[in-house]
């Protein structure tokens, strides 16, 4: 699954507030364990880069991911503390 993706679903069960809250849990749960995957994969793949353009780009898609993670887990920590 795609970053941009991974993002957009993240997103949409972010700024769902309704009684499906544990659904929603799950969902967000399932998410930043993509998202994790994906900053291991990207944290190797800087570290064999050796191109300095490429190198900022996957630097820039691992801080991407990483906000995303903490956006996830602020959100899945609102919402278990809710219930």
């Amino acid at each position: 699954m795609g970053l941009e993706k991974i993002i957009k679903k993240l997103k949409h069960y972010l700024s769902e507030s309704d009684g499906k809250d544990k659904a929603i849990c799950a969902h967000v749960d399932e998410l930043i364990e993509k998202l994790k995957k994906k900053e291991k994969k990207l944290q190797h793949k800087i570290e064999q880069e050796e191109n300095s353009d490429a190198l900022k780009k996957l630097k820039l898609e691992l801080k991407v991911v990483q906000l995303q993670l903490k956006k996830g887990d602020k959100k899945r920590k609102e919402i278990r503390k809710n219930h």
